[in-house]
């Protein structure tokens, strides 16, 4: 809900004086008689941008009707004709486009296109001069046994060596961050689902170097980047006992990029009684493998 608010004023680039809302939970904490009061989150926020918070009246269909017929215009607009999408990202391209169309249209009354008098507006409202309001939620978590943490029933990993550890977690609507001892060790996309698994391959090397035999079924390398998956693919199916050493060397490399030096080339190995140069599997690495696999 408040990131929505910080995404919005970030993408108009100014911030309206009013924001209207409905009775929802999430803005409206209690209601005794006609006395309202906002939750503690949007009081912050409104705060921080310095915009008033406007409640409709109860049993006042007209205001009601004004806000939630301006959602279902939209919808219908958006998602009448095209109503499946693979990903979320391609679902929000897609109402993105739609806006785009919807504002240029002309206002039924001001005679103008819609996002002209957005323009005119921007230039009378205030300006956007702070950061954008960190909306995230500080929690606590405990590292289970599978060196993860579990928010809302589903697991993020952590890196190896920390089980038992309380550790703090910024929770926010697309993305978890995990901190240990103030430091940032790991982050992942937020899950929605229920009860799913967002696992870094990086985070259980040693734990891969320990059990080789591991890997294959493992969740982490179903989501591991695909490279990854040709590299253990290409160089480990079929030859686990003779190159075990040469899978294990190059997910560390994989891993640690930022690290590497050239005079990894001149290293050699024995595969099958075949003496070899890693020159060929270190041409592999950096052909196929790019800045966001590390």
């Amino acid at each position: 809900m408040l990131d929505v608010h910080t995404k919005f004023i970030e993408h108009v680039d100014f911030i309206p004086s009013v924001f209207t809302y409905d009775n929802m939970r999430t803005v409206v904490k209690s209601f005794i008689g006609t006395e309202k009061t906002i939750t503690d989150s949007m009081l912050n926020l409104s705060n921080y941008y310095q915009f008033n918070i406007r409640l409709c009246e109860a049993r006042k269909g007209n205001e009601k009707g004004h806000v939630e017929r301006s959602v279902e215009f939209i919808r219908r607009k958006a998602f009448s004709s095209q109503h499946s999408f693979s990903s979320l990202e391609e679902a929000q391209t897609h109402l993105l486009h739609t806006l785009i169309k919807l504002n240029e249209r002309h206002h039924h009354e001001h005679k103008e296109k819609h996002i002209d008098l957005l323009k005119l507006e921007k230039r009378k409202a205030k300006q956007v001069t702070m950061m954008p309001f960190d909306s995230a939620e500080l929690i606590e978590c405990r590292i289970d046994k599978y060196s993860t943490v579990v928010i809302n029933q589903n697991h993020y990993s952590v890196p190896e060596g920390y089980v038992g550890t309380y550790i703090k977690t910024k929770v926010g609507a697309e993305t978890i961050k995990l901190f240990i001892k103030g430091d940032l060790v790991a982050k992942h996309r937020r899950n929605w689902g229920i009860h799913q698994w967002e696992m870094n391959i990086y985070h259980y090397l040693d734990t891969f170097k320990k059990k080789k035999g591991a890997i294959a079924q493992s969740e982490c390398l179903r989501q591991a980047p695909s490279k990854v998956k040709k590299l253990y693919t290409d160089y480990y199916i079929g030859k686990e006992k003779g190159v075990s050493i040469v899978a294990r060397a190059s997910f560390v490399l994989l891993a640690n990029l930022s690290n590497l030096v050239t005079t990894m080339e001149s290293f050699s190995f024995t595969v099958s009684g075949v003496h070899s140069h890693s020159h060929d599997i270190w041409q592999f690495v950096k052909q196929y493998t790019t800045p966001q696999d590390s």
